[in-house]
């Protein structure tokens, strides 16, 4: 019959998380790897002239890879606080 074993959990800032069973967690930083990404098309978006279909097509890019970090960041707290 397996034990249940509690385990102490200490959230930080350079790992997500270390347990008390000295077990680390990387902090993977999802932001700083598309923000290459994420520079270059607001760079282009801000050289756009305002109210253009050009603008707006650009805007949806701008937020589509926004979004994509975002959800980058919420799976990969889902997937540790399901575990």
């Amino acid at each position: 019959m397996p034990k249940n074993e509690a385990i102490g959990i200490d959230v930080g800032l350079k790992h997500f998380a270390t347990l008390s069973n000295s077990e680390e967690i990387a902090n993977a930083r999802f932001f700083k790897k598309g923000e290459k990404e994420l520079a270059k098309a607001q760079r282009k978006l801000s050289k756009l002239k305002k109210g253009t279909k050009e603008r707006k097509k650009q805007g949806k890019k701008v937020a589509k890879i926004q979004e994509h970090i975002g959800n980058q960041r919420k799976d990969f707290c889902c997937d540790y606080s399901h575990a």
